[in-house]
């Protein structure tokens, strides 16, 4: 009965050898373009960015931006290639007025991601877009991400958030 067992057990040992715990960065971040859902902040959607100096919710200016997300824009596209865990490329995005380009790497272990240039042309007056493009600028790593599902975690001030993104299919 001994005997039977072993080869089970090395067929065990060989399978989890086989594992790694590092990303298909390449597979999750290229080859497609990134449609933003929402920012959030401590597992809620942040709204704090629509509020009035009252300190009251805005929410016909949140509404505004809700209508200008589903009309065009908020869209951000990387490109790249791997060399070992360390994926380094470009990347383009629109905000809704606004487009941004810049240079990223991101390390597959670790998640973290590097933004190392960042530039925007144009200007956006509508409070998402303008939080978008910010947020984009200082991205720091990405979490629970899959090929169809991007969450990019960013510092906002002294605040941690992030943001979540789906394909974007073509219509």
């Amino acid at each position: 009965m001994k005997t039977k067992s072993i080869p089970l057990l090395l067929l065990m040992i060989f399978t989890l050898a086989g594992c790694n715990d590092s990303d298909d960065v390449i597979a999750i971040f290229t080859g497609k373009t990134w449609k933003l859902n929402a920012i959030f902040y401590s597992g809620k959607e942040d709204r704090s960015y629509w509020v009035n100096k009252d300190g009251t919710p805005n929410e016909k200016a949140f509404e505004e931006s809700l209508r200008k997300k589903n009309e065009k824009g908020f869209t951000v596209k990387f490109e790249g290639a791997q060399v070992d865990d360390v994926i380094t490329g470009t990347f383009t995005g629109v905000g809704y007025n606004s487009t941004f380009t810049g240079n990223w790497s991101c390390n597959a272990n670790s998640r973290q991601i590097t933004i190392s240039s960042f530039e925007t042309k144009g200007s956006d007056s509508d409070v998402l877009a303008k939080a978008f493009v910010n947020a984009m600028k200082n991205v720091i790593s990405y979490t629970n991400s899959d090929t169809n599902n991007l969450h990019l975690d960013f510092k906002d001030g002294e605040l941690y958030k992030y943001m979540s993104f789906t394909v974007l299919r073509e219509k």
